[in-house]
């Protein structure tokens, strides 16, 4: 079995506290190992957990996508064959591993030695087996598996496997140039007693931008600023599917480019009772540096997340927090309200982000 502070560190990673904590370290126990020290492995968690994962991704596309018009009849925002290829690429391997790297939870899984190697696989099984756990432990409360889905799909946590090594960034960004014809300023250096700093311009539509990297060496520093020039780029690529995020994707847009510090965010659920005659969702949000906690509830789990993300972009963006119908983010307004709300429907389309991030770099 897991050791208690390994479970400890794994509940606040997933969000989840096990009521039976044998079936957590279940989870994690491969078929090579039990074959050796006789625990019961997490074959069965998988297989189930599986399954749950479908309806876990059903779950959210209903909240994200799905409607009910005047005649109470449902629809959805998105077409049957775009959520089924959203659906694909959720659910594959690749993804789920992925999800488990990011999470930093690949360490706690037991393997017997020199028999089985931690592959992609593995790692997908392991998002299951967490999942068909979960759903056992809390008695099939599909809150709470929605919950603990969401917080392994799509929270920012430790990056235990970077997506690309330092000295990659070189090769990346000087690849990006070349591919989209972009002019270069050669490289500045500039010597200080603690390290060094690389300058250079690029020109983006035509508009110029100062990219500049410090670190103890001239090649250290070059690298700093082509990771940051490459991330820049990649921004101005993507600067039309980022019109198109939702809130909490373009927050963590931002801080998983580097640009924001992490913010922190955690959730409670309350189920139907005598108190509640509905399920209630409850979303807290802060940044570390800051004072200010955001906090609100919906029937939701998306929609209370998202009211939260869209203050703390808010924040960022030394905005006016403005009435929104979550319901539908393609609102419009009337000609007074076009003009007091341009910064708002910006941030709605996701320019705010454009403008945030561009004007740190752009010469004046």
């Amino acid at each position: 079995m897991l050791k208690e502070s390994e479970i400890n560190k794994i509940q606040k990673k997933i969000g989840y506290k096990f009521e039976n904590k044998r079936l957590l370290s279940q989870a994690f126990v491969r078929k090579s190992y039990s074959r050796v020290n006789g625990e019961e492995n997490n074959e069965i968690l998988e297989f189930f957990g599986d399954r749950i994962l479908d309806l876990a991704v059903i779950k959210d596309f209903y909240d994200l996508h799905g409607r009910f018009n005047n005649k109470n009849e449902f629809s959805s925002r998105k077409s049957v064959g775009d959520l089924a290829k959203e659906d694909c690429q959720l659910i594959k391997n690749v993804n789920l591993a992925e999800q488990i790297s990011r999470l930093g939870l690949t360490k706690y899984l037991k393997v017997a030695k020199n028999s089985e190697k931690i592959a992609m696989k593995t790692k997908a099984d392991l998002f299951e087996a967490i999942l068909g756990a979960v759903a056992l432990d809390s008695n099939w409360n599909l809150g709470v598996i929605s919950a603990v889905f969401h917080g392994m799909m799509y929270s920012r946590s430790e990056i235990e496997e970077p997506s690309f090594n330092l000295e990659d960034y070189i090769d990346l960004f000087e690849t990006e140039l070349w591919k989209l014809d972009i002019f270069k300023i050669e490289n500045k250096y500039e010597h200080f007693d603690n390290g060094v700093k690389c300058s250079f311009i690029i020109f983006l539509n035509g508009n110029p931008y100062k990219i500049v990297g410090f670190a103890s060496t001239e090649h250290l520093a070059k690298v700093n600023a082509y990771e940051k020039g490459y991330k820049i780029i990649k921004l101005w690529v993507k600067r039309e599917f980022i019109e198109n995020l939702e809130f909490s994707e373009q927050l963590f847009f931002l801080h998983s480019m580097g640009f924001i510090e992490e913010p922190k965010m955690h959730y409670e659920f309350f189920p139907i009772s005598s108190e509640n005659p509905t399920e209630i969702w409850r979303c807290y949000g802060s940044f570390p540096s800051s004072e200010n906690e955001y906090v609100f509830e919906d029937k939701s789990y998306f929609e209370a997340k998202e009211q939260v993300c869209y203050a703390l972009l808010c924040e960022i963006l030394g905005l006016e927090m403005n009435g929104l119908d979550f319901e539908d983010k393609d609102v419009t307004f009337s000609a007074e309200q076009e003009k007091s709300n341009k910064d708002f429907d910006g941030i709605i389309r996701g320019q705010g982000l454009l403008k945030l991030i561009l004007s740190e770099y752009k010469v004046a």
